[in-house]
């Protein structure tokens, strides 16, 4: 697998990836910043390629564009972002797939919690060419509000061009449960010291998926947005 990267730090980052043939990789990124973040990636896999790219964010500002190409014959992609938003942050998110070859998989997965007024916007796009016949594409997109002021639009597209596939989409928003606060609220565990908890419990679903030796790390990243 070859990288090509470009840009100044992590405010601007272009990335190219190319996953050869029956070739294996996991890209991890993680951003924490004040300021504004903006990031555009690009991957290609060929055949009997997988590539697993995850990306944590907790920014004051994000603007990420990703796009996976699926070129070869049982090419395997996950995408996945996992964010924590806080304040007056906001994260605009677009995130796609493209199968140009047959027997292909793509999976799209985001999740993340709002606190404060800050903003999601989530746009995912699986693209099923016509001579991509028998592949597979999924998105789901998954959000916790943490306050009313919080707001997040999920928006999935399926662009479908040969009817031999199988692809579905979900797009879910919910808040914290007040009958578990009222649990560990019994068990004498303050109300935010409990909204703190269920809130790291939502976002470790997110983290799960990383390489084992990132994910201490990214818990740091996303360790703040749990001061409710």
């Amino acid at each position: 697998m070859t990288e090509k990267s470009s840009g100044v730090g992590d405010v601007v980052r272009r990335t190219h990836t190319v996953c050869d043939k029956k070739g294996q990789g996991t890209i991890t990124t993680m951003s924490s910043l004040s300021g504004a973040s903006i990031r555009k990636t690009t991957i290609a896999i060929n055949e009997d390629g997988s590539v697993k790219h995850h990306e944590i964010v907790k920014n004051k500002k994000t603007f990420s564009e990703t796009t996976l190409t699926l070129s070869g014959t049982k090419a395997t992609g996950n995408l996945s972002t996992t964010y924590a938003l806080e304040g007056e942050s906001y994260i605009d998110l677009h995130v796609s797939s493209e199968h140009s070859a047959p027997d292909t998989t793509s999976t799209i997965s985001t999740r993340g919690t709002l606190n404060g007024s800050s903003r999601a916007d989530i746009v995912g796009n699986v693209i099923i060419n016509k001579n991509a016949e028998k592949s597979s594409g999924y998105q789901s997109s998954t959000a916790l509000l943490l306050s009313p002021m919080a707001v997040v639009n999920a928006l999935p597209n399926l662009n479908i061009h040969n009817h031999d596939v199988t692809c579905s989409h979900s797009a879910s928003v919910t808040t914290i449960d007040e009958e578990q606060v009222h649990y560990f609220r019994s068990r004498g565990i303050p109300e935010r010291v409990a909204k703190s908890l269920l809130s790291k419990g939502f976002l470790s679903k997110g983290v799960s998926v990383l390489p084992v030796v990132a994910q201490g790390m990214a818990e740091q990243v996303l360790e703040a947005t749990n001061d409710i």
